[in-house]
């Protein structure tokens, strides 16, 4: 955030450069399969008046928060764990995270290695124009789905 806050920073940029750069000194998997799920972080405050901050309260008994959340795309594939793109939330757009995870899954690079996607996330990510993109690109992918969600069957 420090570096986003700075001005000549520009750090989904720096991230995305740094892993591209990290993909391609890798060794690739033998199936040729890589994971990509998404995850979305709490950080602590992080300085005065920050515009996309919020404060929470996980239930009644813990403290409040003031904080901001990032999401983070991560390719996963045999012991690797990278970080390719992250963006902040805000909180003031409804639905942002899954904004911003389509936006991130829409303009990934992938390397040239990868035969077969696994697009995975929690119940937060499991919107339905999400997997419509996910089967657009022919990608598989498994979700967490909430419990008030309709399948096509009515259930």
């Amino acid at each position: 955030m420090r570096m986003v806050r700075s001005g000549p920073w520009d750090a989904d940029v720096l991230v995305t450069q740094m892993s591209q750069d990290v993909l391609n000194g890798l060794p690739a998997p033998e199936d040729g399969i890589i994971h990509l799920s998404a995850d979305k972080t709490r950080k602590d405050k992080c300085g005065r008046k920050q515009p996309l901050g919020w404060v929470n309260r996980d239930s009644a008994h813990s403290p409040y928060h003031l904080g901001f959340e990032m999401v983070l795309l991560i390719a996963s594939w045999d012991r690797y764990r990278i970080p390719l793109r992250l963006a902040v939330m805000d909180p003031k757009v409804k639905g942002h995270q899954n904004i911003l995870f389509r936006h991130m899954l829409e303009t990934v690079d992938l390397p040239s290695w990868v035969c077969e996607v696994v697009v995975s996330g929690d119940a937060g990510f499991a919107a339905n124009p999400t997997l419509k993109l996910s089967e657009k690109k022919g990608w598989t992918y498994v979700f967490a789905m909430a419990r008030k969600r309709k399948l096509t069957n009515g259930k």
